[in-house]
């Protein structure tokens, strides 16, 4: 017995994707969009605050290490009025050592006790302890970080502000 074989009737080959399939596919794509997208602004948030702080304690560790090698004062002092708008490594007679301009404005950066400026000593001394508090004062992120520097000129991460 043969074996007959029938012709394709249509006469075309089915190419591409059906505008039914098409619109599923938009359908998943915009709802695992619309949930992925608030934790990504989050995650961004946290990681402007972790920049923003891990650039305070560059600041504060060059010039406690200026203020040793050059055996004279340097200060760390806010770029503005508060120290949200960055903040520059001077010397006594201010000459900037290093300026770290503000990454974002919606993060802020909140000496404890209120400060303009933190001056090291030429043993790279304080003459009062301080604390930074780094947050994201849009609300995207609940993420704090804290730098202490002691009065021997230590910097460190802190869990909280004193």
């Amino acid at each position: 017995m043969s074996k007959k074989i029938l012709p394709c009737t249509s006469g075309r080959r089915v190419r591409g994707f059906t505008l039914v399939e098409l619109i599923i596919t938009i359908a998943v794509a915009s709802i695992l969009l619309a949930i992925a997208i608030p934790s990504f602004r989050s995650m961004m948030s946290a990681n402007n605050v972790t920049n923003t702080y891990n650039d305070l304690l560059a600041a504060l560790r060059t010039a406690r290490a200026e203020a040793v090698t050059r055996n004279a004062p340097i200060r760390v002092k806010a770029a503005a009025s508060n120290w949200n708008g960055g903040w520059d490594v001077l010397t006594a007679n201010n000459t900037a050592v290093r300026s770290y301009p503000a990454r974002d404005t919606q993060f802020a950066v909140t000496p404890n006790p209120t400060v303009t400026e933190v001056t090291f000593d030429g043993r790279g001394a304080l003459t009062a302890q301080a604390c930074f508090e780094v947050k994201d004062s849009s609300g995207a992120s609940s993420r704090k970080k804290y730098v202490k520097i002691l009065k021997s000129g230590s910097v460190q991460n802190a869990s909280t502000c004193p």
